[in-house]
């Protein structure tokens, strides 16, 4: 058998995005090259090329395989109200400080541009129907639960995370060390999901 190893789609597809993230931290986004990701996920580009038009094509699922890990993390289940608010605060902090994230927050906020004003991103409707999901479980079993509808509650927490997690850089300051912003996002949200 020859040393060559016959990698699968997944195994090609998981490594050009790490890949691509690993190029955007080290060189930043305008230095990130099909070449270069090719050449650091060990594949030729033309195989690139058959999966992604452009490195913007394969920068878009490198956001949302972040963003989605963001809430596949290890955190409890939430079961109650409380604890759906705390999973959207600690999921909000974590994107916050995502260096990824930063990175395009600071040198390419256009990317980020079309999905705050011209239509949500994939990783945005997963998160919807992920936070959906969980206020429909939530409001059968927890009557602190809004009773709202869970779709417009779900897609108003997306905004409102996102909105702190793009700016809390901006916050923060004005806030102060005393008082966090995670502390406000928790209030609103409670007085939003909480009856």
């Amino acid at each position: 058998m020859s040393a060559t190893r016959v990698r699968s789609k997944t195994d090609i597809d998981a490594a050009i995005l790490a890949a691509a993230k690993e190029s955007v931290l080290t060189h930043g986004i305008s230095k990130t090259t099909m070449s270069g990701i090719a050449r650091l996920a060990g594949i030729s580009r033309p195989s690139l090329y058959a999966r992604y038009r452009n490195v913007d094509g394969i920068i878009t699922k490198v956001v949302t395989r972040e963003l989605l890990q963001l809430l596949r993390q290890p955190r409890a289940i939430p079961t109650t109200g409380l604890d759906l608010v705390t999973f959207i605060v600690d999921c909000t902090k974590a994107a916050s400080e995502n260096q990824l994230l930063k990175i395009f927050i600071e040198h390419d906020p256009g990317l980020i541009h079309t999905y705050l004003f011209q239509r949500f991103g994939e990783s945005q409707i997963r998160i919807i129907g992920i936070v959906e999901r969980s206020i429909e479980y939530i409001q059968s079993i927890d009557p602190t639960m809004t009773k709202r509808g869970p779709r417009e509650l779900a897609v108003t927490v997306l905004l409102t995370a996102q909105q702190f997690a793009l700016a809390s850089h901006i916050v923060q300051p004005i806030y102060g060390e005393a008082h966090p912003w995670e502390a406000e996002l928790s209030a609103l949200l409670k007085g939003y999901l909480l009856s």
